[in-house]
């Protein structure tokens, strides 16, 4: 963090001297670091998948926190849209406040394959949604109909691991069914054998 806190120093320090400050927008974004390969949490918990993303506007003071549900896909069109651009050009969703007609995201997904292992977390505003199946990397398909094991937790205490698929079957439904759509659309085949 100090060696972030001196660069940006750096970085202001210039943009100030340099009269460029009022006309320049800074993002700052991160990856999932050093906890993605801690062994005591689940693979794509909350600590590393949610990760950090500022946005420094000259037109926006004050700053806000925001719960956004939102992707690495997002920030492209984000930028896009505050450079002046159409930020429907690319897979992203722009976020709030920087574009107008913002929809914001619905839900958001993240997945990794290692070998023959399929897992995802797709995360909506009110919970997280874990599953995990084999995988076919000849085929690029996703046995979702196989044994497969799903979890549903609250996304404000994922970290508790409480399943809550038992009391909410009409939210792992549609996670469920939004993961479907999600294979469907970026061209993995969800092979379907039996329930899932």
């Amino acid at each position: 963090l100090a060696n972030v806190d001196l660069s940006l120093q750096a970085l202001f320090d210039y943009l100030e001297k340099s009269g460029q400050l009022e006309d320049t927008v800074v993002a700052l974004f991160s990856d999932h670091g050093c906890l993605y390969t801690a062994q005591n949490q689940p693979l794509l918990c909350e600590s590393r998948t949610n990760v950090p993303l500022l946005i420094l506007h000259p037109k926006y003071k004050g700053g806000t926190h925001a719960e956004l549900v939102a992707t690495n896909l997002d920030i492209g069109s984000t930028l896009l849209s505050i450079a002046g651009g159409d930020p429907k050009l690319g897979d992203g969703v722009a976020n709030a406040p920087f574009a107008e007609d913002s929809a914001g995201r619905s839900y958001v997904i993240s997945e990794s394959i290692f070998g023959d292992l399929y897992k995802v977390a797709l995360r909506d505003e009110n919970y997280v949604y874990h599953y995990s199946c084999s995988y076919d990397k000849n085929k690029k398909v996703v046995d979702i109909g196989g044994v497969g094991k799903s979890s549903l937790f609250a996304r404000k205490n994922e970290n508790l691991c409480v399943d809550l698929s038992g009391k909410h079957p009409d939210a792992v439904k549609k996670m469920h069914d939004l993961l479907l759509y999600h294979l469907k659309k970026y061209g993995f085949d969800p092979t379907i054998k039996g329930n899932s």
